[in-house]
């Protein structure tokens, strides 16, 4: 029994359907960032309002005209979550580990734990600065030790030496030096 319709019909027919298929999904996409486009507009009419009452505070306090105030551009936050969630994380891999744990072993839990983006050599490079910055800091406050690569890596190994009875231990996490800048 032969096609009735014919070859390019039914081609046709099987193109419209998949792109009717596919503008269903556009369109609920697009609904989802409209609804953070609308978000953001909100939290930008909230902020400017804010600016001006402070701009008007200052003007009133004083003579300085505010729009020769210098801008500081705030950086978002690589970590997600708790503020300074991801140094507390290290101390916990740090105590729980039997001995000197490797870097990358660290970096690879760190990076799962907080969703790093692993994608390019820049990622990657960023992750691992995200451990190492830390784990220097706590170094210098001499509650961690850096031990000499194994021979077989490159990478350094971390082990944690203050004792469960230490001052600087039982302060460690509520010390302000400790926790990432904003």
């Amino acid at each position: 029994m032969g096609n009735r319709l014919g070859n390019k019909l039914n081609r046709l027919i099987k193109q419209r359907a998949y792109l009717s298929g596919e503008i269903s999904v556009l369109e609920s996409e697009a609904d989802v960032i409209q609804a953070q486009a609308d978000a953001k507009a909100k939290e930008l009419t909230d902020a400017n309002a804010k600016l001006a009452e402070i701009d008007g505070l200052i003007t009133e306090l004083s003579s300085i005209n505010p729009d020769d105030i210098k801008v500081i551009r705030q950086k978002r936050r690589r970590v997600k979550g708790e503020h300074g969630g991801l140094i507390l994380e290290l101390i916990r891999m740090l105590k729980e580990a039997d001995g000197p744990i490797d870097t990358r072993i660290m970096v690879s839990q760190i990076v799962k734990k907080f969703s790093f983006p692993m994608s390019n050599a820049a990622e990657r490079r960023s992750a691992r600065a995200s451990v190492n910055g830390p784990l220097n800091k706590l170094k210098k406050f001499g509650v961690v030790v850096r031990h000499p690569s194994s021979p077989d890596s490159t990478a350094g190994r971390w082990e944690w030496v203050a004792d469960a009875d230490c001052h600087q231990d039982s302060n460690i996490s509520s010390d302000p030096r400790l926790l990432p800048r904003q």
